[in-house]
């Protein structure tokens, strides 16, 4: 409430880009991995959608992103680390094997498909990779995996199971 506060106090309520309309252009340039302004300004340039996300009809000039940036820049720091603070339980770990997120991207977001990334911390091999059709690959000699089937359950979600060509299969006969 402080940074809306400070910025409002020196711009006044009716000017042409509001505090939202900043930071949300800039946590878009964080998403995109943008290094400079110029960059942003680029992507926004060209991006309708994006700048609806941010709530502009037109794009600032750098020089308004530089000014905005010098003057705040304290403020910019608390939002961020704040944002990081509220975000990381949400964002950790446990949070990819909620059945709830998934649902909600398939079902409300019209995701075609989801994929859960892979678990690097309790992977004995973290260097995983995949072919251009997103099939994982051996990381020895990059042969496809097999397609071992599907897998669920009640309140579980649907999982593809695959597994490489070279592990070996036990089977026990009773």
């Amino acid at each position: 409430m402080i940074f809306k506060h400070a910025f409002y106090i020196t711009f006044g309520k009716k000017h042409k880009y509001n505090l939202e309309s900043y930071i949300k252009a800039f946590i878009l340039q964080k998403i995109f991995a943008l290094s400079y302004d110029s960059q942003l300004i680029f992507v926004l340039k060209c991006s309708d959608e994006l700048r609806n996300v941010c709530g502009c009809d037109s794009v600032p000039n750098a020089s308004y992103f530089t000014r905005f940036k010098q003057k705040y820049c304290d403020y910019i720091a608390q939002l961020f680390h704040k944002l990081v603070e509220i975000t990381e339980p949400i964002l950790g770990d446990a949070s990819l094997d909620s059945y709830d997120n998934y649902t909600m991207l398939k079902n409300d977001f019209s995701f075609k498909r989801v994929c859960i990334p892979l678990n690097k911390h309790n992977s004995k091999n973290s260097d995983s990779s995949f072919d251009e059709d997103g099939t994982p690959v051996c990381s020895l000699d990059k042969t496809p995996f097999s397609f071992l089937g599907k897998s669920g359950g009640d309140n579980r979600s649907l999982r593809f199971k695959w597994v490489c060509s070279k592990s070996i299969h036990i089977t026990t006969r009773i």
